[in-house]
């Protein structure tokens, strides 16, 4: 009884010394991952994880409604294609050709109404409204210094770094975009309660302008900015430049890093698939809306051209050269999709828990997958 003793005693020290030493070094970040990810029985961040974190509410407009008809002819998504679907864990897959739907389909439960978390499609959002306050004149230019509204950033290049740097991935960000190491930067930023400091230390060491390399700090160091030239946090902007002016039909969410903290911007945006769908036609019809022009046509054409990468634009992940016309799409963590069609005037969304290799080493396989299958029925 007495060894049994000593060793809970014992067992008990160590796991006190363990969490001690988890909380004096920084990473005690680490128990809310797990609380959220392997509590909930996944190995990664997962799309209704906007359940388990505190949350800014986007409220839609009360008045307005932008309706989505259905096509007089449905698509009929074929057996293989559907089973493709199943087999990588579909919440949501919905087309949309010429301002109307042509295919609808959820599963595991999943409906209309269900809203799923955008991961890295978010990205592309935060551009979108940086572009929207650039035209309100309360952002110069996309060749805004960083510095001029994040004075605090460091690093041997943080003078050259411009807004342009951080939204097409090339500002010299010393940032480790590993979704896999607990330990890293990218795990601390999303599961920590500092996320706007975490980025702002981050030194920008290598020259931009340069090279591409897809860094979530970024995105995260975008928002800030934007958020400290308008005066107000991302979720708010999202609510009245987007939600509302765009008739969006749900409430969507914005992850905080703590109860009535930062928006985790780079990520996080939970909506319905709809309303990503609706976001996609802005996008497809030139950022003009029920007759008012909303975001520049010229900018979101040049956003959609590759920068430094093939693959890249200004936060638009591009496949131009694979097939018979350009397509651009928004991307997030396990396959999250709004892809656009622009020579097809379609519009796709796909939100799921699973994704397949890269195996052209720029776009996943399923996305792929998808492209060919749809515009194969068109």
């Amino acid at each position: 009884m007495n060894r049994v003793k000593s060793i809970l005693m014992y067992s008990f020290l160590t796991l006190l010394v363990l969490v001690a030493g988890f909380y004096i070094t920084g990473y005690d970040y680490l128990f809310k991952g797990i609380r959220i990810v392997y509590f909930n029985g996944f190995n990664s961040s997962f799309v209704h994880d906007f359940l388990y974190f505190d949350r800014d509410t986007i409220q839609p407009s009360e008045h307005k409604v932008y309706a989505l008809t259905y096509a007089e002819e449905q698509l009929t998504l074929p057996d293989t294609f559907l089973g493709v679907l199943e087999d990588l864990k579909t919440a949501s897959f919905l087309v949309i050709k010429d301002n109307k739907i042509i295919a609808e389909r959820y599963f595991q439960g999943y409906k209309a109404d269900t809203v799923t978390n955008s991961f890295s499609m978010a990205k592309t959002v935060v551009t979108l409204l940086t572009q929207m306050a650039i035209q309100k004149h309360l952002i110069s230019s996309w060749n805004t210094p960083a510095k001029s509204l994040l004075p605090e950033i460091s690093g041997t290049f943080k003078n050259q770094v411009t807004l342009f740097h951080l939204s097409a991935m090339c500002s010299g960000l010393d940032w480790d975009e590993n979704y896999k190491n607990p330990f890293g930067v990218t795990a601390k930023a999303y599961y920590g309660d500092r996320t706007n400091e975490v980025c702002l230390n981050q030194p920008f060491n290598e020259e931009p302008g340069k090279k591409y390399i897809y860094q979530s700090g970024n995105t995260q160091l975008l928002a800030i900015a934007l958020e400290r030239a308008t005066g107000k946090k991302i979720s708010e902007l999202a609510e009245e430049w987007l939600w509302k002016p765009l008739g969006m039909e749900r409430s969507a969410y914005w992850h905080l890093d703590k109860a009535n903290g930062d928006n985790i911007a780079y990520c996080c945006l939970s909506a319905s698939s709809r309303d990503f769908a609706r976001l996609g036609l802005l996008v497809l019809n030139h950022g003009k809306w029920a007759g008012e022009q909303l975001i520049d046509s010229a900018f979101l054409w040049r956003a959609r051209q590759p920068f430094l990468a093939p693959q890249y634009g200004q936060s638009f992940w591009l496949a131009n050269d694979q097939y018979d016309e350009p397509v651009a799409y928004f991307r997030g963590h396990t396959g999250q999709y709004i892809i656009l069609l622009p020579e097809s005037h379609v519009v796709i969304v796909r939100t799921g828990y699973k994704t397949l290799p890269q195996t052209d080493g720029m776009h996943h396989d399923d996305f792929h997958i998808i492209v060919s299958t749809i515009k194969s029925l068109l």
